[in-house]
């Protein structure tokens, strides 16, 4: 239980199982509301728990579709309250390698496309309009990529880093987000293997626009005078 307003702490061990090798897994993260409910909660662990208990004990095959079936339709009707929040998924990613100290990793391999310029379309201040890159490894090693973040927040990566496996391919996609109208560049830089040297660099561009227009007749549009039914322009 995380109270309102505060955080808690999670550890995460990594025990590599070969030597010389990247890792990297995605971890998923479960959150469920806490809405005040905790009477309803508790009496559908309970209930949750007798089944279980009674599933344990021997019973024909029809019996046991039966109480399939009840507890089927049991959890339709509880996540038809609306007193239960559905769960909230999150994703971590972990990355961790087993080189030793001054050994010599993965030789990356890494074509990108497009390789140089990756134009966004034009927006309006505030919104946001999204490009992705294709980071193609050619060679038979795994490739470790992180890209470093645009301190202005003006264009974000997700994801930020990632492993792609040998002979594959991974997707990126960019965001671009202006506070103000002008023109904007960005070089991200994207880093292999947790090697400085190892540095590809692609340029961001995008443009922002804010509509001015000026309307002529001190913004007034006269019609001459004219019959019933009679159209002018």
């Amino acid at each position: 239980m995380i109270e309102p307003k505060s955080s808690f702490n999670f550890n995460v061990e990594f025990g590599p199982y070969e030597p010389d090798q990247y890792f990297f897994q995605i971890a998923q993260c479960f959150i469920q509301l806490n809405n005040g409910a905790i009477s309803k909660n508790k009496r559908i662990i309970a209930q949750e728990e007798q089944r279980a208990a009674k599933m344990t004990k021997s019973m024909t095959m029809s019996k046991t579709k039966t109480l399939l079936g009840s507890i089927k339709k049991s959890k339709w009707e509880d996540a038809q309250n609306e007193e239960i929040d559905p769960s909230i998924c999150m994703n971590i990613r972990l990355v961790g390698h087993s080189f030793p100290p001054g050994s010599q990793p993965f030789i990356p391999m890494v074509k990108l496309n497009p390789n140089k310029n990756v134009v966004f379309p034009s927006c309006g201040p505030n919104e946001s309009v999204y490009q992705t890159i294709q980071i193609n490894n050619t060679s038979d090693t795994p490739v470790y990529y992180k890209i470093l973040k645009d301190s202005t927040m003006t264009f974000q990566a997700y994801p930020s880093f990632g492993l792609v496996q040998g002979k594959s391919f991974g997707i990126v996609c960019f965001e671009f987000n202006p506070k103000s109208p002008r023109n904007y560049n960005f070089g991200a830089h994207l880093v292999y293997n947790h090697n400085p040297s190892n540095v590809q660099k692609v340029n961001l561009i995008g443009h922002c626009y804010e509509p001015a227009l000026q309307i002529s007749n001190d913004q007034k549009l006269f019609f001459p005078p004219s019959y019933v039914g009679v159209s002018t322009k």
